[in-house]
């Protein structure tokens, strides 16, 4: 610690440790945004195998974790912590799942953070913002968490979107394709941007990299 050192005029050190016995929640969508593939495997397969890479990080800290997989209501609750010796049986129960063509339904999963999650959390809300009517519905469920919980979104981009956003193109589909990407994109920097505003912390993120993106932030 170079400034006591100064002051003491001898060697000081500041050791750092893991604050323990934290709560993470991940909120993760099982609906139509994440039906989508991102090369062979969907952004709900690349999605929940980080998530549960990252669970396995939580509970090796000492901390405690909760998986929550959602779409038009409350799928699976699975929670694990310390104690678990390992995650055969988390991997058991996901494994299978696949995502539905329902509209994630984000203020009722927001409302079943307010009824099950008594102590401050740090929540992660999985998704992928397709819609303007879903951006301002997450935008709301999110804020509305930061009094209690400490949110974070994690916002996969659609390769499909990417593409059009992309390309340059050779007739009037292709040129109206582009135009409603690029104006999708736009409106997620501006999601991004206000919810950033109000205390929520964002991270945007290609699927195939969610995984080293998630354990990073």
């Amino acid at each position: 610690h170079w400034k006591a050192t100064a002051r003491r005029m001898r060697p000081v050190t500041r050791e750092n440790t893991w604050e323990q016995n934290q709560h993470v929640v991940a909120l993760v969508d099982c609906g139509r945004p994440m039906a989508s593939l991102a090369g062979v495997y969907s952004k709900l397969d690349h999605t929940l195998a980080a998530v549960l890479a990252l669970m396995r990080v939580v509970v090796a800290r000492g901390d405690s974790a909760t998986l929550v997989l959602f779409s038009k209501e409350v799928r699976q609750v699975i929670r694990v912590d310390r104690r678990a010796s390992n995650f055969g049986p988390v991997f058991e129960r996901v494994y299978a799942e696949q995502a539905d063509l329902e509209e994630p339904d984000y203020a009722a999963v927001s409302a079943w953070c307010s009824r099950n999650l008594p102590r401050r959390s740090l929540v992660l809300v999985c998704t992928s913002v397709l819609d303007l009517v879903g951006a301002e519905v997450l935008r709301r469920s999110l804020t509305g968490m930061v009094r209690r919980h400490t949110p974070l979104l994690v916002n996969l981009e659609d390769p499909g979107l990417v593409g059009h956003a992309k390309a340059v193109p050779e007739d009037v589909e292709g040129a109206y394709a582009k135009v409603s990407a690029m104006s999708l994109f736009r409106e997620n920097r501006a999601l991004t941007a206000r919810l950033r505003g109000a205390g929520v912390d964002v991270l945007p993120v290609d699927a195939s990299q969610i995984a080293f993106g998630m354990i990073q932030k």
